[in-house]
């Protein structure tokens, strides 16, 4: 093999190898920014959301008092309901990894978990019975109504629908809600 042979095969092989790098880079930029362009925002912290939650009911400083106590006092209380749950998913997935899977014990996870669920679930409805009934104004009670109707929006809009998101997705009884909600909005503007 002479000189430029060797030169030919050298600069064939450097352009070669420089393509597939450029190639690899280019595929894992564009997944980076797939990836990020996906990425849900991160959710506000406990702090975030109470203050949230008092500036838009409008709380008198002892009604944000009362409200961060039996706020503090739900998340201790979730906290607990929610660790149960997730070492019942881990003795569930340890059960299913044996060689013989016990099906009575993976019957009676299941059955735990969703008693916590519902357990869970309770608990939260309490909570914002609470914080309704701390909302004694009948301002602070249409802040509340709105409050949740957006909630609701938002944490629907989270899972997959197979219908379009209109006022047919809802519920009968809260678009009846809504429109009363609207109502009284709308006369009392024009006031």
């Amino acid at each position: 093999m002479n000189f430029f042979n060797k030169t030919r095969i050298l600069i064939g092989a450097v352009i070669l190898l420089t393509a597939i790098n450029l190639a690899v880079l280019g595929t894992i930029g564009f997944h980076l920014v797939r990836i990020s362009k996906t990425e849900q925002p991160p959710l506000p912290n406990d702090v975030q959301r109470t203050h949230f939650i008092a500036r838009e009911l409008n709380l008198s400083p002892e009604q944000r008092e009362k409200f961060q106590n039996i706020r503090h006092q739900f998340r201790i209380e979730e906290q607990s309901v929610k660790d149960e749950i997730r070492e019942n998913y881990r003795r569930t997935m340890l059960e299913l990894s044996k060689d013989s899977i016990n099906s009575k014990t993976l019957d009676s996870l299941a059955n735990e978990i969703g008693r916590l669920h519902c357990k869970h679930h309770q608990m939260t409805v309490e909570h914002f019975r609470k914080v309704k009934g701390m909302a004694t104004s009948p301002e602070q009670q249409e802040h509340f109504r709105r409050m949740f109707f957006r909630m609701m929006d938002i944490n629907q809009m989270d899972r997959p629908r197979m219908m379009n998101r209109n006022q047919t997705d809802r519920p009968r009884m809260m678009r009846h809600e809504q429109r009363q909600i609207n109502r009284k909005t709308n006369t009392n503007s024009e006031k």
